[in-house]
């Protein structure tokens, strides 16, 4: 299949869903947004190769942007068809053989135009539609960026061969869904996600019998599942801010797994099918726990393509980052939870959260070193800080940031010691610890919940 195939694929099949989503016809046409999406592109595009230099025309991201902005008009809350429009709008694919500067750079731009034209559907009324598109595009586009020489007879591909995996099972979800008697929408997602599962494994096996990206594959659609299928109960806005919270601590210890086994390409194959996943739930809303992943991989595209002014980086601004947001989604998870009244399930939960905050504490630095160390106590304090800028119950940081922070200090040195573990023997730890961790969420879920009995109150 050419990139020309993929084109016409997800052009065809964008259109098709947008048809099935004709639940919302009889809606007010407002030509506003596209015609803004429309003259913002021309610019953007415009000022790329006037002050840019840029040669290299991004006509996937064009042609997608236009097939959304239609879309958006014709079906004001199409989120399928969005999706499909956002994988052709990733079909700016450009190989390591013929990149330069100004080559490369164009990807930069197609993320500028898919941000852009998403933001405008957000803006519009339609922000799940948005997010659909603008983030499958970005990570279509990056994981075809980030495919190795020699993966498949098709080079750069990976994404798109997965794409088409992700638009077919959106196409199945959304015929499951229409029929009478058929499945709930979560079943029918769920079975859509389960057959990109299996796609991957063959997209895998066209890459070569080593590849480890089935197991990166599954392992991030279960890290949706496990994101949607929290609910520790409370009000909804704690409830959300612990699933957001945790899926983001999930997501950034999958692409830690992920990058050890196939560095920025696995990094990318899972933020990809992770999104994926929660488009086909219905739970778009939960996506922004892929955005830290997102950034990295924002980081790590930049990092390689413009070596010469950004070789003062290395990885350990890598680590440093993750760090960082490990230390501030750890505040926030813990002065977003919801307290139960009183009784032995109050401290059950204050027991369990101590032990994943302090445990995700240790296992951070001894996954990312010193500088890793450093962005987790920097994290603690900015975690704190916005923490308390949400609302008032959650002013009260201090405590869990000087106790996190402690124990991370006095752990380091026994950690140290095992910062020349050999790569076997780290993710050994690492399989362990999310083992360990996974079964203290799944306790905070379901024995540490009373819902009849939670209230909001100040937690210190």
């Amino acid at each position: 299949m050419t990139n020309g195939a993929f084109l016409l694929v997800f052009g065809l099949v964008a259109v098709v869903c947008a048809w099935l989503e004709r639940d919302f016809d009889g809606e007010k046409l407002d030509w506003f947004g596209p015609i803004l999406g429309i003259f913002g592109v021309s610019v953007l595009l415009g000022l790329a190769f006037q002050l840019l230099g840029m040669r290299e025309f991004p006509v996937g991201a064009l042609i997608g942007s236009m097939v959304a902005l239609g879309l958006s008009l014709w079906r004001k809350q199409s989120v399928f068809g969005l999706a499909a429009a956002g994988a052709l709008a990733g079909q700016t694919v450009q190989t390591a053989a013929t990149a330069n500067a100004s080559f490369m750079g164009s990807h930069f731009v197609a993320m500028a135009v898919l941000g852009l034209v998403g933001g405008v559907i957000a803006w519009g009324g339609n922000a799940r539609g948005g997010t659909a598109f603008a983030g499958l595009g970005a990570l279509v586009l990056l994981a075809n960026r980030w495919t190795p020489d020699g993966f498949g007879k098709i080079p750069n591909a990976v994404g798109s061969m997965l794409a088409v995996a992700v638009v077919a099972a959106g196409l199945l979800v959304l015929v499951l869904s229409r029929g009478k008697g058929g499945p709930s929408p979560i079943l029918a997602g769920g079975l859509g996600a389960v057959l990109v599962a299996g796609a991957g494994f063959f997209v895998a096996q066209w890459g070569g019998d080593d590849s480890t990206l089935p197991v990166t594959i599954f392992a991030s659609i279960l890290g949706a599942f496990a994101t949607a299928w929290m609910d520790i109960g409370g009000a909804q806005t704690q409830k959300r801010t612990t699933q957001l919270v945790l899926g983001g601590l999930i997501f950034m210890g999958l692409a830690t797994f992920a990058f050890a086994q196939d560095q920025s390409f696995g990094v990318a194959v899972s933020a990809l099918v992770g999104l994926a996943a929660f488009v086909l739930l219905g739970r778009t809303d939960l996506s922004a726990v892929i955005g830290p992943v997102l950034g990295m991989l924002a980081y790590r595209t930049l990092r390689i393509d413009f070596p010469e002014s950004t070789r003062s980086f290395d990885i350990a601004q890598h680590y440093g980052m993750v760090g960082v947001m490990i230390g501030a989604g750890l505040l926030v998870l813990l002065l977003g939870m919801p307290r139960i009244e009183s009784g032995w399930k109050n401290w059950g939960r204050f027991g369990a959260l101590s032990l994943i905050a302090g445990g995700a504490a240790v296992i951070g630095l001894f996954f990312f070193g010193v500088k890793g160390g450093v962005g987790l106590l920097v994290g603690l304090g900015l975690g704190a800080w916005l923490a308390a800028l949400s609302s008032e119950r959650s002013a009260f940081g201090i405590a869990p940031l000087v106790g996190l922070a402690g124990l991370a200090a006095a752990s380091y040195g026994e950690v140290s010691q095992a910062f020349e573990f050999t790569r076997d023997q780290k993710m050994q730890i690492f399989v362990w610890s999310v083992v360990g961790l996974g079964g203290l969420i799944v306790a905070l879920n379901l024995v540490f919940s009373d819902r009849q009995k939670e209230e909001v109150v100040d937690v210190a």
